[in-house]
């Protein structure tokens, strides 16, 4: 397929050297005015959805035209629930969907069909998928495992696996399987490192650990089962949540035991095989979700308080400099995804329970140009999200956010909401439950999931 730039220069050539008796003025603007009307014609980015529930499993696929329509796409199903989804970081096109009951992932193009281009044999029950910032080729598949976290697929009984998929333009090999490696039971969360020596955490929620990976490219054991699991880091609780910040070159990652603790790890310590650093104490239990601001310099944990009925949203600010922590709670609801704005001018927060009296139905939009304060801007009308957990997708153009996409768990449908107005500019009925997004851009691969490296719940 030939690039965008390509046919514009194609185009452009054309008109204004194949007719020598048009003047340089007509040609030039004939041309320009070709060029905009493929401009117009092109999607300005691909919104994925996955259909997480019984009745209806799946990817929808919403287009968002560069004049800003938004319509709806024929999906795809697989027969199984879709787990994982991310846009690769290569600006191939190509979106992966990790399929837990299959036991595989898929490689989608919207652009060339509702089918499959290929799917990838993996570990067992295969679930959050992240895009390597370190190596934007590559994106990290943590598999669940069993119930015990074991994958007796890739492993053994007391190991689980992540797979590493590189994704490729290349028509025939696609994104194809890296590397397998085994590791802790039950690993979730992924962060890189993207400074020397440019290690990668991975939390192992089955055994309450943490395995160190060596990431860099130039290393003789990058990825390596055999001389690539650099060190494994016993943690007191089941971490959540895995970040990076290339402002203190430090790990960081949430504890939730009582009375709840950040646990940060130096890469550099141990011989740079990671070494436990003074953790940041007393941060509370409620938390679900932990990301990274844009800077750096703050934590940010979301999550919901279910002692009472109706629930509370919380929210928490943590200075990673002085461990001066922020918190704000609202009552009679329930708090999930955070994604700040690519300018951290905004903090949007999407909303979730499992609490029949508390309300989900509202995004709420911070002003965080100010951190740690932050100052309550907006609360959006959506639908309901009667579900543990929510995410929702950022359309980014630049610094500026175009468009919010919010899947609407218990009513099968996603909002769309104005970037700057905040106003649900349309609602589509996808059927299912819709569950996770993420957006592939023209030129990019960006991923709504990522915020501040590979990090969520």
């Amino acid at each position: 397929m030939k690039t965008i730039h390509a046919v514009f220069f194609t185009v452009l050539f054309g008109l204004t050297f194949g007719n020598c008796g048009v003047s340089k003025d007509g040609s030039h603007n004939r041309g320009i005015l070709a060029m905009d009307l493929i401009v117009m014609s092109q999607p300005q980015a691909l919104v994925y959805i996955a259909n997480q529930g019984s009745g209806n499993f799946g990817v929808n696929v919403l287009q968002v035209s560069m004049t800003g329509a938004v319509s709806l796409l024929p999906g795809t199903s697989f027969g199984a629930i879709p787990g994982g989804l991310t846009a690769t970081g290569i600006g191939s096109g190509h979106v992966l969907s990790t399929v837990k009951g299959a036991n595989q992932v898929a490689i989608l193009d919207a652009r060339q069909g509702s089918s499959p281009l290929r799917m990838l044999s993996v570990g067992t029950n295969p679930n959050t998928i992240y895009v390597d910032p370190a190596n934007t080729d590559h994106s990290w598949l943590l598999n669940d495992g069993n119930a015990t976290g074991a994958d007796p697929i890739l492993c053994s009984a007391t190991q689980g696996s992540f797979s590493v998929i590189h994704d490729t333009s290349d028509p025939v090999l696609l994104a194809h399987t890296h590397a397998n490696l085994c590791v802790g039971k039950g690993p979730h969360d992924a962060a890189s490192q993207t400074q020397d020596p440019k290690l990668a955490m991975v939390t192992n929620q089955g055994d309450n650990t943490v395995s160190v990976i060596d990431n860099s490219e130039d290393s003789p054991t990058f990825l390596s089962q055999t001389g690539g699991i650099l060190n494994t880091i016993a943690l007191a609780s089941k971490p959540k949540g895995m970040v990076y910040s290339s402002l203190t070159n430090l790990f960081y990652t949430y504890l939730p035991a009582s009375p709840g603790s950040i646990a940060v790890i130096d890469p550099t310590g141990n011989g740079n095989t990671g070494a436990l650093g003074t953790p940041i104490a007393s941060v509370g239990t409620t938390y679900s979700v932990l990301k990274s601001d844009t800077t750096g310099q703050f934590l940010i944990l979301a999550g919901t308080d279910t002692s009472t009925s109706p629930n509370k949203g919380t929210l928490q600010i943590i200075n990673v400099s002085t461990g001066v922590k922020t918190p704000i709670t609202v009552g009679s609801t329930g708090f999930s995804d955070v994604q700040q704005s690519p300018d951290g001018k905004r903090l949007f927060v999407s909303t979730a329970s499992t609490d029949a009296s508390t309300s989900t139905n509202l995004m709420y939009v911070y002003d965080s140009s100010n951190l740690p304060s932050l100052n309550l801007l907006s609360t959006i009308p959506v639908g309901k999200a009667a579900t543990t957990y929510r995410t929702f997708a950022l359309n980014s153009t630049g610094n500026s956010v175009q468009n919010i996409f919010v899947p609407n768990f218990s009513d099968g449908t996603i909002s769309v909401i104005d970037g700057k107005s905040y106003n649900v500019t349309n609602s589509f009925t996808v059927g299912g439950n819709p569950s996770l997004t993420t957006i592939f851009q023209q030129g990019s691969g960006s991923s709504s999931m990522n915020m501040g490296g590979m990090n969520g719940m």
